[in-house]
């Protein structure tokens, strides 16, 4: 399989996150992965070690050329380092949920230094356990009387029958009274007034 050519110059999109970025507005995007067992970080580090050269664009950073003359370019960095990029933090006990989305929220921010590659990525220890650490998932097996996502909902009605508590549609019941209405009208009233005063005038 032929190498995918990678463009340098910064599409106008990409651009537009690093011409409106500010300190105190990071347009940055970051997650969290929580593992079972226990990741050595010189491990992380030497895998990631091994493959970067696969990933020619975490190898470059953003460049803006002299009075915005373009859009940035992506250009090697001659003092890459992995050094740079993964962190070890250790999380304080007793290692709650709390305690991690604390963390990672004043990780998330703060802005990425435009002075080498525009990522990151930081190890952290010390959680109490991989359950404690989990976003709650709505897809557990069995309703967890605690979780709103899981209380009971009616099950959705077979097509072609409406459910009782429903709104009705223009061909419900309250449409079809106000049709009995309108037909025992006279036919002059139900028109435009200006079509029932022609005829009123005839």
């Amino acid at each position: 399989m032929a190498a995918t050519t990678l463009s340098r110059r910064m599409s106008a999109e990409d651009a537009w996150f690093l011409y409106f970025e500010k300190p105190d507005a990071p347009l940055h995007i970051g997650s969290i992965a929580v593992y079972e067992g226990t990741i050595p970080f010189e491990k992380m580090y030497a895998s990631m070690d091994a493959r970067m050269h696969l990933i020619p664009r975490y190898r470059q950073r953003a460049l803006i050329p002299p009075f915005y003359a373009g859009h940035p370019t992506w250009e090697d960095d001659p003092k890459f380092s992995l050094d740079r990029h993964l962190k070890l933090v250790q999380l304080p006990a007793p290692g709650t949920q709390q305690q991690l989305l604390e963390l990672c929220g004043d990780l998330f921010a703060e802005m990425l230094p435009r002075n080498r590659p525009l990522w990151c990525r930081t190890r952290r220890s010390g959680t109490r356990s991989p359950s404690a650490n989990r976003p709650p998932n709505p897809h557990q097996p069995g309703p967890r009387p605690d979780c709103p996502r899981c209380s009971p909902r009616p099950l959705p009605h077979p097509p072609g029958r409406r459910h009782r508590g429903a709104r009705p549609d223009r061909h419900g019941p309250v449409r079809r009274a106000h049709d009995r209405a309108r037909a025992g009208r006279p036919r002059h009233v139900l028109r435009r007034p200006h079509r029932a005063r022609a005829r009123h005038e005839r």
